[in-house]
Parts: structure tokens; sequence; C-alpha cells
């Protein structure tokens, strides 16, 4: 086996789990629902060990539930929602993105800081400009340079004023339209609406 490894769980299924890993990036591995693993869901912060089984998928063992983000889910729900949906659709399975992983366990403590609808959408673009996702369009590009400027754990405690909300949203809308299942993000198109 390998070093204890933890990482946060964007979705489940009977025998799958896709996870955003803090030294594995985003992966999909074999994962046997137990007793003592029954509270694994997705937003959980697990710690695992983890093997390759003899037809090379990664298999999660001895797994644990560190923490689970009850107190955000009942105080923004939704916000939880979009980050995961960000991260299970948008993130290539293999990537290594353990500053994405880094925020977001950031994010399960310091959730209360993300009150303001723009605060959530300059995250989202972050993540976005992070991936390299962004249409070619002179107006976005300024704005994703203003984004790649800000610290992430300093989103909340800067003047946004600079940045234009419409042109955030035209963004996060562009890249709802361009991934090939948009139809299937639901927490997503939401951020929009608001």
């Amino acid at each position: 086996m390998t070093e204890r490894d933890e990482a946060i769980v964007l979705a489940t299924t009977k025998q799958k789990i896709s996870l955003l890993s803090r030294s594995k990036g985003r992966i999909d591995a074999l994962f046997f629902l137990k007793p003592e693993t029954a509270a694994v869901r997705p937003g959980s912060l697990i710690s695992y060990y983890c093997s390759y089984n003899s037809y090379g998928w990664l298999v999660l063992q001895e797994s644990s539930v560190e923490h689970v983000p009850l107190d955000w889910a009942r105080k923004d729900i939704d916000f939880l929602h979009y980050i995961l949906e960000f991260c299970y659709f948008f993130i290539p399975l293999g990537a290594d993105e353990s500053e994405i992983f880094g925020v977001i366990k950031q994010l399960y403590t310091n959730f209360y800081l993300f009150e303001t609808q723009l605060h959530k959408k300059v995250l989202l673009c972050i993540f976005l400009a992070h991936l390299g996702l962004y249409p070619d369009d002179e107006t976005i590009r300024l704005e994703v340079g203003k984004v790649l400027e800000i610290p992430i754990d300093k989103i909340t405690t800067i003047d946004l004023q600079l940045i234009v909300e419409d042109t955030l949203e035209q963004w996060i809308a562009w890249s709802i339209f361009a991934y090939p299942h948009g139809k299937w993000l639901k927490a997503m198109p939401l951020l929009l609406k608001k």
C-alpha cells in the first residue's frame, strides 16, 4: 500500500467513487460500501489507502470519513453543489488540481466568507481560468487577467468593484454551453439566476 491520502468525494455509485484527491488529482476508483463507510457521500472529506487491482482499477482501502460539510450544507447547499458539480464535470480525470483541492478543503471551514453571489462567481471563474476554460472574447480575457491576479484565499477581503459581474455570468454561461454535456449540469446554471 501507499501512504494515506485524502480526497473530496464528488460522486458515488454502488461500486465507483469519483474523487478530487490531494495527491492524485481527479480520479475514479472502485469503492465497496460497507457499514463503516456508509457515511461516504458527495462532499465528504475522506482519507484512504489505495492500490491497483489486476484490471488496473484503483481500489480504495481502509477509507474513513474525516469531515462532512454539514454546516456548509445547512447554510448554503447550493454553493456546495456548485463546487462539487464543477469539480466532477470540468476537472479532467488524471488532472493534478491540488490547488483546487486545497481551496475546497479550506472552504469547509470558511464557507461563511462567501456570502455574496459575486464572491461565489469570482471563485468559480478562478477555477475556470485555472483550467484554461474561457472563450476567445476580449472582454472576458480582461476579466480572466483580473481574476487570476486575485489570491484565492483573499477573495472575500479585497475590493471586487473592478470585476464586472455580467461578464463573469457570460463566462460561466459560455462554460456551461461549451461543455459537451452541459445539459447535465444542475447547480451551476442556478448561480446565473440569482
